[in-house]
């Protein structure tokens, strides 16, 4: 089962007392975003955050690593990165592919 799309996985680690805050943050930026990063490509999200709140992921899919590639490249996404950068003591964004997706028959 392979998925065509482009798919990240980002893995932020909030400052101390920010992961709340972050949550908002990302939420409301990815409505607020979300009209303008689908005409870029952007196919959408999934936020996870850890029971322990030390660590939030998002996979994030794109129709392309070229429409990923054109979508970092705006004002909207740039302002996006600045808003977010405060909370976060790290951030680190891997490409992956999906190679199987295991369910109960």
């Amino acid at each position: 089962m392979a998925d065509s799309s482009y798919i990240l996985i980002n893995t932020f680690r909030p400052k101390n007392g920010c992961f709340a805050e972050f949550i908002a943050t990302q939420q409301q930026e990815t409505r607020a975003l979300a009209q303008a990063a689908a005409a870029s490509g952007w196919l959408g999200n999934e936020i996870f955050a850890a029971e322990d709140e030390s660590q939030v992921v998002i996979v994030t899919r794109f129709a392309s690593e070229h429409a990923k590639a054109q979508w970092a490249q705006t004002a909207a996404f740039k302002a996006h990165l600045e808003k977010i950068s405060p909370l976060l003591e790290s951030a680190q964004s891997i490409p992956f592919r999906l190679y199987a997706a295991n369910l109960p028959e």
